[in-house]
């Protein structure tokens, strides 16, 4: 699902969660169509 610097982009997504509550986090790399959902921990599609 991710590629490159996945670790530390998912390390910024989780940290920007817990101190926002903000729970979804869209890829926005090339070829990749997914949201991630932290409170349910579930992937979605976009529409």
């Amino acid at each position: 699902m991710r590629t490159g610097n996945a670790a530390s982009s998912n390390r910024h997504a989780t940290k920007h969660f817990h101190v926002t509550e903000h729970p979804l986090v869209q890829s926005f790399q090339p070829g990749e169509d997914w949201i991630w959902c932290y409170v349910d921990e579930v992937v979605m599609e976009p529409r």
